[in-house]
């Protein structure tokens, strides 16, 4: 028996080393050989509509194997592993608000299979969880995956930071690493976009993730607020007399800040949901949407801080302008409302302006350094 592992819904261009695993392109139209029979053969089954093939896939090889070789569990644990990192990296890349949604994905868009498959027969192998175990079969003819309608490949690009998921491989060594792969496994399962999965079970995971990342098991909003504020000690803040959201809520201590009330609704909202509560106790200062749009913001930022201070990844000027527009969108009292007299989404504007303010402070401090070395050689 043979085993193919991949990603249906995502594409990739060109191949990238992973470790000691290849992300490999896949065509249905490549050069033909008996690989890629066996391949088109086992991938006919993942459809983007009926009775419609997959074009391109992502495959999953390891070093000095071929694509088709069995796979140990060991071997599918590592995959599987390293499937959500390669989500994350995608998740970390996308834009919202952005021309119509094309640098846009979710979870689903990285979906990983690992299929087993009979090499002489022609059938597969499928294995299901039940609640009493797991039962697998064997499939002659009529195995069919159709893509979910929530999943729509981006048009442009493979999206896939393959820097950030360099970074992520490389730092799977460290002591904290299981915590902060348990928080990165969390944030994913809170951005499938999947309609069988309730927005109130996505607030739980989505502070999960937070949560395990730092290892926090209080539950105490101002310790995590406290650790951001180190994490991000450089980015730009909004005072709380100056945030409109805030603008009509009561003042709650000397101390507030804008990032503090954001953690604290937050926490409230995850409590009210992990209780069994289907709405709110109270009204909150962010809806529920808005809280997991602004978390799907923040928490890559958080990784990629991380990994900064840890040295095993460079922030780019995109990393820098999301932290720095981080408040103004906690601020921004109609996040997720087109304003018609801007002709723009509030996100976008907020982004972009504080792209150029970027771009123009990491220009000054250049020419700075270029002048100081000028001064320095005479």
């Amino acid at each position: 028996m043979g085993t193919l592992a991949f990603l249906p819904w995502f594409s990739i261009d060109a191949p990238v080393d992973v470790g000691n695993v290849v992300l490999e392109p896949y065509s249905r139209n490549a050069p033909d050989s008996e690989t890629q029979r066996t391949l088109n053969q086992v991938l006919q089954a993942y459809q983007t509509a009926p009775g419609q093939p997959i074009e391109s896939a992502t495959l999953f090889r390891f070093l000095e194997r071929s694509v088709l070789d069995d796979l140990s569990e060991d071997d599918r644990a590592e995959l599987f592993d390293l499937s959500e990192l390669v989500a994350f990296s995608g998740l970390c890349e996308r834009k919202f608000f952005f021309l119509g949604g094309v640098d846009y994905v979710n979870r689903d868009n990285y979906q990983f299979f690992i299929q087993g498959f009979e090499e002489t027969g022609g059938g597969v192998t499928t294995t299901m969880r039940r609640r009493d175990g797991r039962t697998t079969n064997l499939i002659l003819d009529g195995f069919g995956v159709q893509k979910p309608d929530h999943v729509h490949p981006p048009f442009l690009r493979a999206i896939l930071d393959t820097a950030l998921l360099a970074s992520l491989t490389s730092f799977q060594g460290d002591r904290l690493w299981p915590q902060i792969f348990e928080a990165i496994f969390c944030f994913n399962q809170a951005d499938t976009d999947n309609p069988a999965v309730q927005l109130q079970s996505e607030a739980v995971w989505t502070l999960s993730a937070f949560e395990r990342f730092f290892n926090l098991n209080s539950g105490k909003d101002q310790q995590l607020t406290n650790l951001l504020d180190q994490l991000w000690v450089d980015r730009k803040r909004v005072e709380v007399d100056k945030c409109p959201r805030l603008a009509v809520q009561p003042r709650q201590g000397r101390t507030e800040t804008v990032l503090r009330r954001w953690i604290r609704d937050l926490y409230l909202l995850r409590n009210d949901h992990a209780h069994g509560r289907r709405a709110r106790r109270s009204p909150g200062v962010w809806k529920l949407e808005e809280h997991l749009l602004l978390a799907a913001h923040a928490f890559p930022l958080l990784v990629k801080y991380y990994l900064a201070r840890a040295g095993v990844y460079t922030l780019s000027s995109s990393d820098r302008t999301g932290l720095n527009a981080f408040e103004q969108l906690l601020c921004c009292s109609k996040l997720m409302e087109h304003d018609d007299s801007a002709n723009g989404w509030p996100w976008s504007l907020i982004i972009s302006r504080e792209g150029w303010n970027t771009v123009t402070e990491e220009a000054v401090v250049e020419w700075e350094e270029l002048q100081k070395a000028d001064e320095q050689a005479q």
